[in-house]
């Protein structure tokens, strides 16, 4: 068996064709702190979500920094919250860019309770840098970091 990765979290999520209209949406996102990490080394720095949240309450305008012209300047490297947009049935592309075989609810959550835990936490969501992510079922529990338990597995292919 071999260790799961970010990689294989993404795999799992349906692809879209995004036609690049949806920008509206790219509001406060949880990401990993692998996620974080990797757009931190492209320049982008994603606020925590809770100071995030906190300008929208204030009637500050809040715009993703990943967004340019428009556009996602990582989308390759876009977290998994990100992907799941348009991928999932609880959240369809408005502009139609939704497949057919689209996730559900709860396929969604569980690929995000994935990239917490192989991205070794959840990264400043909760107001914080490098939040550990609380296991399920569990929620007063911080969870392990990277490298302190071994990640989930998948079978050899």
């Amino acid at each position: 068996m071999r260790k799961l990765s970010l990689a294989d979290v993404y795999a799992r999520i349906p692809e879209i064709e995004c036609k690049g209209l949806c920008q509206d949406s790219c509001g406060p996102i949880a990401m990993s702190n692998e996620e974080d990490a990797r757009l931190r080394q492209q320049g982008v720095v994603i606020p925590p979500m809770l100071e995030a949240v906190a300008a929208l309450e204030r009637g500050d305008d809040y715009y993703c920094p990943a967004l340019q012209d428009q556009r996602c300047t990582v989308y390759g490297d876009r977290p998994t919250i990100c992907r799941l947009w348009g991928a999932t049935e609880s959240m369809p592309c408005p502009h139609g860019c939704t497949p057919a075989d689209a996730l559900s609810q709860q396929e969604s959550h569980e690929l995000l309770r994935l990239s917490a835990e192989v991205g070794g936490g959840l990264a400043g969501s909760f107001g914080e840098p490098d939040s550990p992510t609380p296991p399920s079922g569990e929620p007063d529990s911080p969870a392990p970091r990277s490298g302190e338990q071994d990640s989930p597995a998948l079978p050899e292919a």
